[in-house]
């Protein structure tokens, strides 16, 4: 009996590290070919993000699961995710508004990728060593889980969906530049008057050609409208960068 327990400890070892090898891997990579003219950017940024996820976040996963004997698919599914959290709040927080817009909904992408990491590992590290008799609250508290995250996927990528507008800043009582995000009062294109959050740095330009982007909330599904930009001036909601005299070559207010 030792002897057999050794001979398949080794096998166990084999299988993890080809798991760990091969599972970060792959579904970057298929994301990759997804992405166009951003596969190798993807690829560079992508591949050693996700090893470093298995590594610091997985293989400590790995050894609380095997611990608590929850080797079920969605466990790992799970895992996958977690894995890829941290880098897909970095890459959506990179910038405070656009963490508004569009964070959670590519927090959805980077989920996506971390699942399948997961199931990956599964099948080629864990699916012929888990134990044959399942604790049922075990799998219970698995598939449960695995639907909550899925559910909260689709109603975050559903919701989040932006669409693209132009419109006008109105006049009001507002300072130019603000180290803070402000409310302000706009006009569609199509004749609308909306409140839009003007994001902090970019400067309030009364009367001037806008470019909008909105999205529904995801507590009561209202219409959110941000400004992200002039017409006349491409380069604006870089203020903070722009040196001095490209700030002087911007005017206050346009017509």
């Amino acid at each position: 009996m030792p002897k057999e327990e050794l001979a398949i400890e080794p096998n166990r070892m084999n299988r993890t590290l080809l798991g760990f090898l091969v599972a970060p891997l792959i579904p970057v990579f298929i994301f990759s070919l997804m992405a166009g003219a951003y596969f190798f950017i993807i690829l560079m940024i992508g591949v050693p993000a996700a090893y470093v996820g298995a590594l610091v976040i997985g293989a400590p996963l790995l050894f609380v699961l095997r611990k608590l004997n929850c080797l079920s698919w969605h466990y790992f599914l799970m895992g996958g995710v977690l894995c890829a959290l941290p880098f897909g709040w970095f890459y959506s927080g990179s910038a405070s508004t656009h963490l508004e817009i569009y964070g959670l909904r590519n927090m959805v992408m980077f989920c996506a990728i971390g699942a399948a990491g997961g199931l990956t590992f599964w099948f080629l590290s864990v699916r012929t060593s888990a134990p044959v008799s399942k604790s049922l609250w075990r799998e219970v508290v698995g598939i449960i889980g695995f639907l909550l995250v899925t559910i909260s996927c689709v109603y975050v990528y559903y919701f989040g969906t932006s669409s693209s507008y132009e419109g006008k800043m109105l006049e009001q009582n507002l300072e130019f530049i603000s180290s803070s995000s402000r409310e302000v009062k706009i006009e569609l294109s199509d004749g609308a008057f909306v409140d839009a959050s003007l994001p902090k740095n970019l400067p309030y330009r009364p009367r001037c050609s806008i470019y909008v982007t909105s999205r529904r909330s995801y507590i009561n599904r209202e219409s959110l409208y941000w400004v992200n930009g002039y017409k006349d001036a491409p380069f604006v909601h870089i203020w903070a960068m722009l040196s001095q005299s490209k700030k002087n070559e911007i005017p206050r207010s346009c017509g």
